[in-house]
């Protein structure tokens, strides 16, 4: 499934509570926006909600007790996102998962903080190396949300740079993006 197509202008127009929208990433399946609610810097994530299996043409939002699989891993990352509360996950905005519709996309948004800093992918590309000290707190906090995520029986399947970002404010790392997490026991040992 791709992600949305969208603008700031248009997230802007439909979801008066985002001041200062601007356009920050589209990959994978979501479109991605720095914005602000009442002065909170926030990120406001956008999906496109499949069809559902059932091919009775209703959206996922609107088949009876049939999730595409869209929805099901926005709400699975939304409830973890409720459960955990650590400085090396990101954590939820205030507004949850919600349906809304922009050009004719049947969409699902939600916020969560924003995290100023660098990724670790483009601090490799710009320096080349961590400081040992970088390395071992990258160690310890990616260690840390993978604990928290495991105390709560989820796994990250997307682990990378691009989804680590070192804050700016307290200088931790802080992993990204859970969108590809799935219940621990789902999981192959093998993606561990």
């Amino acid at each position: 499934m791709p992600a949305p197509q969208i603008s700031a202008e248009d997230v802007a127009r439909m979801s008066p509570d985002l001041q200062n929208v601007l356009f920050l990433a589209q990959g994978g399946q979501k479109t991605v926006f720095s914005c602000e609610i009442e002065g909170e810097p926030l990120v406001a994530k956008f999906l496109l909600v499949e069809e559902s299996a059932s091919g009775n043409g209703k959206s996922a939002t609107q088949a009876a007790g049939t999730l595409s699989e869209v929805t099901s891993r926005a709400l699975r990352e939304i409830g973890t996102m409720e459960q955990i509360d650590t400085p090396t996950l990101a954590k939820l905005g205030p507004i949850r998962l919600t349906p809304i519709a922009i050009n004719g996309q049947q969409l699902l948004f939600y916020t969560e903080e924003k995290i100023e800093g660098k990724d670790l992918k483009t601090l490799l590309n710009e320096r080349g190396v961590l400081t040992i000290e970088e390395m071992k707190c990258l160690g310890c906090d990616i260690a840390t949300a993978i604990d928290n995520l495991w105390q709560i029986e989820r796994i990250h399947r997307d682990i990378k740079p691009g989804n680590i970002m070192l804050r700016n404010d307290i200088g931790r790392f802080v992993l990204l993006d859970m969108g590809m997490r799935a219940p621990a026991t789902e999981a192959s040992p093998l993606l561990l």
